[in-house]
């Protein structure tokens, strides 16, 4: 039984499946690329056991936008001794800020990122 019914151009997929294909092969390849032509896709920062991972501190003038509008946008209703008495990390900021807000704090998305970043930054300072 003779099985090669094709001519002498070869076999493979033709069409629209040849297409999907190619599509998936190639996005398959670049999601193993980091873009720098050495082939090596850098891996996440590693921790010691028992070590959490941080996000990078925000730059200077972010902290300082941060303390400002902390000053401003909390102290209506708190003491700054009140607000920096409190001993949070990223989500327990996150947390309390969202509550602030849907209580009345004025903040938009942006400075509310600010301020969380500069309450934590605060919180994990020594």
């Amino acid at each position: 039984m003779n099985l090669s019914h094709r001519s002498g151009r070869g076999s493979g997929v033709r069409g629209p499946g040849a297409l999907l294909l190619a599509l998936l092969l190639s996005a398959t390849l670049l999601a193993g690329c980091d873009g720098d032509g050495d082939g090596v896709t850098p891996r996440p920062e590693e921790t010691t056991p028992g070590e959490e991972a941080t996000a990078p501190a925000p730059p200077e003038e972010t902290l300082a936008e941060g303390e400002e509008l902390v000053n401003e946008r909390c102290t209506p209703c708190h003491s700054l001794d009140r607000v920096y008495a409190e001993d949070k990390d990223r989500e327990g900021w996150t947390s309390t800020v969202d509550r602030m807000i849907s209580l009345g704090a004025e903040l938009d998305a942006r400075e509310r990122q600010v301020v969380i970043d500069y309450l934590t930054e605060r919180s994990e300072s020594p």
